[in-house]
C-alpha cells in the first residue's frame, strides 16, 4: 500500500504506534495461550530474560500494528507471541477507517 505523510508530527507520531483491530485480536489470542516460565533456568533460552516479571510468571510486551517509520521494536513481541502485526494506519487503505 502506499504511505500517505502529509499529517502533523503529533497525528504522525499516534498514527506510528496505532494497533488496529485485526492485529489486536492476532495478539490478544496468541497472549491467552502463551506459557511463561516461572524460573530463569534455562540460560540457553533467549526469551529466558526479556524482562524481569518473566521470573515471576508474567511478561510485559509492546503491541502495535506494523506502522510506516514506527519508533518502537516488536522484535521481542514477535518472538513471544508468536504473532507479526499486518496493517500500517499510514497506509493509503487506512486513512479513511
Amino acid at each position: 500500500a502506499e504511505v500517505v505523510v502529509d499529517a502533523s508530527s503529533d497525528e504522525i507520531w499516534f498514527k506510528q504506534m496505532w494497533l488496529s483491530n485485526r492485529d489486536f485480536l492476532n495478539y490478544f489470542e496468541a497472549a491467552i495461550d502463551l506459557t511463561v516460565p516461572t524460573t530463569d533456568n534455562n540460560k540457553d533460552d533467549e526469551n529466558a530474560s526479556v524482562h524481569r516479571h518473566v521470573q515471576k510468571g508474567f511478561v510485559l510486551l509492546n503491541a502495535m500494528s506494523r506502522n510506516h517509520n514506527a519508533k518502537w521494536n516488536l522484535e521481542k513481541t514477535e518472538q513471544w507471541l508468536g504473532v507479526v502485526s499486518k496493517d500500517d494506519s499510514l497506509a493509503e487503505d487506512h486513512q479513511n477507517s
